[in-house]
């Protein structure tokens, strides 16, 4: 068992324990682009179109992609730190057409400031084409469509135990003390 002395100490700790290290939202890059996701509202819906040109034509804004533009890897958003078991569970693209949940990424907007990408965010036009959301694990059907398989009930016929039982529980989620955010740089040579 590792003691205080012992515990290696990485580089910024008592910055950050004291405070003094700050959040990168306080920090600021000159020179620095801004990303904002125009995220799905909806928790299971298609993309049907997507229109950009609302969103390119205002000012401070240097690009705007859909999942079309960028490459098509899977990654898992659960992956910090690298670990093989997080890689072979990659299930998620950073931009999709096809939302499984409120929140997936269906564009991304590019700008000098991150008032101008959340105002071209705010004005990237998606049709979308709403689909019966997954709510319980009762829903065979919609699991299937999902790509989760539709044989559940095979696999609990050749089960040696089952368990019938309802479970409910509140909302949780763990609680970062900072906001997500990711700055990255590029140094020519």
């Amino acid at each position: 068992m590792l003691t205080w002395p012992d515990v290696p100490a990485s580089l910024h700790d008592r910055e950050k324990v004291t405070g003094g290290i700050g959040y990168l939202s306080e920090w600021r890059f000159p020179g620095a682009l801004h990303a904002t996701i125009v995220r799905s509202p909806w928790p299971r819906a298609r993309v049907v179109g997507v229109d950009l040109r609302g969103a390119a034509r205002l000012p401070g804004v240097v690009a705007v992609h859909t999942h079309e533009e960028l490459p098509d890897r899977l990654f898992n958003p659960a992956g910090e730190p690298p670990d093989e078991q997080l890689d072979e569970s990659a299930d998620r693209r950073l931009l999709t057409d096809e939302a499984e949940h409120i929140g997936d990424g269906v564009a991304v907007v590019v700008a000098t400031s991150a008032r101008a990408a959340r105002a071209a965010a705010a004005a990237v036009a998606v049709d979308w084409e709403r689909r019966r959301p997954a709510l319980g694990l009762d829903e065979g059907t919609v699991l299937g469509e999902m790509g989760w398989g539709d044989d559940v009930e095979d696999a609990l016929a050749q089960a040696d135990v089952t368990v019938a039982a309802t479970y409910r529980t509140q909302a949780v989620s763990h609680m970062c003390l900072d906001p997500h955010a990711c700055a990255a740089g590029f140094e020519p040579g």
